[in-house]
């Protein structure tokens, strides 16, 4: 009993801990409007001075990017849901949780891997200078991130 326990606290630490990764892979500097619904780096945009031609090529890197995340998202609330209501059975089974916290794994990793050739189709599209700074936006954003919820994506103690 005190080994399925210790198994399932650390299938949690681990989706806590897959979740953070995640949040702080793309959640943060590529937030979007609307709760979500929408991929951008928030403010960055302006911030490079973008030409209409470099918008124009952007825009529909967007549109893809948000319908790639539009049909990866409610998968991976799906299995997250799906995970709690194993963990909320009397003997969650072991090899269920295992399985589930592997499809929510791929799902992130899906998702994180979609954001990264989104960032690097649009690196291509910028001149040198841009390039700096996009990645100089990106750096930030993760630096503040880990600021806000610590190194291991857990809330700072304020004690």
């Amino acid at each position: 009993m005190k080994r399925t326990w210790l198994g399932i606290g650390l299938a949690l630490l681990t989706l806590v801990n897959v979740a953070a990764f995640f949040k702080l892979s793309y959640g943060r500097w590529c937030a979007g409007h609307d709760a979500g619904t929408r991929f951008e780096i928030r403010g960055g945009h302006k911030d490079l001075g973008l030409t209409p031609a470099q918008e124009a090529q952007i825009a529909p890197l967007r549109e893809a990017m948000q319908a790639e995340l539009a049909r990866l998202r409610p998968a991976l609330r799906a299995k997250r849901e799906e995970l709690v209501r194993l963990l909320a059975t009397p003997e969650p089974d072991r090899a269920q949780v295992n399985e589930v916290v592997s499809q929510i794994n791929s799902l992130q990793a899906e998702l994180q891997k979609a954001v990264l050739e989104h960032l690097l189709a649009e690196k291509k599209i910028l001149t040198p200078a841009q390039q700096e700074k996009f990645l100089s936006i990106i750096r930030a954003k993760l630096i503040e991130e880990e600021h806000e919820h610590g190194a291991h994506g857990h809330e700072p103690s304020r004690e």
